[in-house]
């Protein structure tokens, strides 16, 4: 895990080839994807205004893939939570330079930790893992996935 730094895209860490962050600004798309960023995965719900069409700015730029599959703070919905996981296992096996993203990264850390403890981590490594990415509180999601399915 390290620490990233692109444009003004806050808290921006990398695991692999996957790069966890906050909401990047609208400046910020280029300098992703001259990185070479090529997917997205924008975790946010579509309630959350990130104050421009990031679905624009992103096509704009050319990335090979955008996805906007919506993780409320109440909860997630299993499938949501099992395309985003299939999305990211894809992306760690081919080396795919892979953004996934949130307001702040505490959603996106979250993710990451249930992503972790799914891909065989323990839960104490995954979640320490998953603080550095960002995860600021226990995403309540999160650990419910944890309890039902990983324990």
């Amino acid at each position: 895990m390290e620490r990233a730094g692109i444009g003004s895209v806050p808290n921006l860490t990398r695991f692999g080839p996957l790069y966890f962050s906050g909401q990047p600004a609208q400046s910020d798309w280029a300098a992703l994807k001259q990185v070479g960023i090529t997917q997205v995965i924008n975790l946010r719900d579509r309630a959350e205004d990130p104050g421009y069409d990031q679905d624009a700015a992103v096509r704009a730029q050319g990335f090979k893939d955008y996805v906007h599959i919506e993780l409320r703070a109440r909860g997630w919905a299993e499938a949501d939570l099992q395309q985003v996981f299939k999305l990211m296992d894809t992306a760690a096996e081919r080396g795919s330079a892979t953004l996934v993203h949130c307001a702040s990264s505490n959603r996106s850390g979250a993710v990451f930790w249930a992503w972790l403890v799914h891909r065989g981590y323990g839960v104490d490594d995954a979640k320490k893992l998953a603080v550095q990415a960002g995860m600021s509180s226990e995403e309540r999601a999160a650990t419910a996935y944890i309890r039902q399915h990983l324990q």
